[in-house]
């Protein structure tokens, strides 16, 4: 009777160990593909920007090619250098606020991880506690 006591706190260890491995493991997969997801949106966003701006120079340069007067041409590359200042503004942000709100979802993330590991490792605890193998071996 000790024995399937002692084989069943065992088996139940077991159990809560193998739960607590497979939410780190779940945590730490959502937190990569967070990343990725992340990663991604910066280049696929940079990609933009950049883009854009090869289409800026374009069609700067045919206006300067285009335009005679000195004054038209300054006006252009400044309005060519003020929308390129406003593109790299827009992603800048955007790359900030998607960060914050990936190491949020970290941090969220971790605190449930945490909660969780912490459950478990009571669990455990109390686990421990009944086992007549725990009982008998703490005693001497």
């Amino acid at each position: 009777m000790a024995e399937n006591r002692t084989s069943e706190a065992a088996l139940n260890l077991a159990r809560m160990v193998r739960e607590t491995n497979q939410a780190v493991m779940q945590s730490a997969v959502a937190a990569q593909e967070r990343n990725i997801r992340f990663a991604q949106s910066i280049f696929e966003n940079g990609i933009e920007v950049l883009k854009s701006h090869a289409e800026g120079t374009r069609t700067l340069m045919h206006a300067a090619e285009e335009q005679k007067d000195p004054q038209e041409v300054l006006h252009s590359v400044m309005t060519s250098t003020a929308e390129a200042q406003e593109r790299n503004i827009k992603f800048a942000q955007s790359v900030f606020e998607n960060g914050v709100e990936v190491l949020k979802s970290h941090a969220e993330n971790t605190r449930s991880l945490m909660q969780t590991v912490v459950k478990q490792a009571q669990e455990q605890q109390e686990a421990f506690g009944r086992s007549p193998l725990w009982r008998r071996t703490s005693t001497y």
